[in-house]
């Protein structure tokens, strides 16, 4: 049970609040992406590694007036430390009109907590 809510039980007490669980990480990765804020957006993947992160290598998204996750649709654990969660992205556009999508990602439980690993294919 501590695996699911994000607590792996050789490294209990390591896991910051943001990714304790699959829902949060997702969240909070929108959430930084909203704010421009690139580095903690990243930090939310697995593979990020804070000496490679350059500025640069950022394609910023377009300015709108609130980007967030209206809905989590689906939440999966297909392994002891593997989690599928699907979710609906609303944002307004600046022009004021409401657009919403579907995505979906594929997280792996690490020492630090809920990472996301990879995007769920629309296939």
């Amino acid at each position: 049970m501590s695996s699911l809510i994000g607590c792996p039980p050789d490294k209990p007490g390591q896991i910051e609040s943001r990714f304790s669980t699959p829902e949060s990480t997702v969240i909070y990765y929108w959430k930084y992406l909203a704010a421009k804020d690139y580095r903690n957006a990243l930090s939310c993947f697995s593979r990020f590694r804070e000496d490679a992160y350059n500025e640069q290598d950022v394609f910023p998204i377009p300015d709108v007036d609130s980007l967030r996750i209206e809905k989590v649709t689906n939440l999966t654990y297909p392994g002891r430390r593997r989690a599928a969660i699907t979710y609906t992205v609303s944002f307004y556009s600046k022009n004021g009109k409401k657009r919403v999508f579907p995505s979906g990602d594929h997280l792996i439980l690490t020492p630090r907590g809920w990472k996301i690993d990879e995007a769920i294919s629309s296939k």
